[in-house]
């Protein structure tokens, strides 16, 4: 029974090591999806009215949503273990 025991575990070890894996490509390819958004030149970012603001309202939306998927995916990643 001992050893059933031990095997589940690796077994489960071993299901949370690939479910991490995975989760942790997918963040990075999320991580890859951001970089690739533009952002707002040096110039159009001074005309803002609001300070910090690097993507026009488009793209904004495209940050908002990867940045999303990422916290989905890094609180999932913390959860396994």
């Amino acid at each position: 029974m001992k050893d059933k025991h031990i095997y589940n575990k690796r077994i489960m070890d071993n299901t949370k090591a690939i479910q991490y894996d995975n989760l942790l490509r997918e963040y990075q390819k999320l991580e890859n999806q951001l970089a690739r958004v533009p952002k707002l030149s040096i110039e159009d970012q001074s005309k803002e009215i609001m300070v910090g603001v690097e993507y026009d309202k488009t793209n904004q939306k495209k940050v908002n949503f990867i940045n999303q998927k990422m916290r989905e995916a890094s609180s999932l990643m913390m959860s396994l273990y």
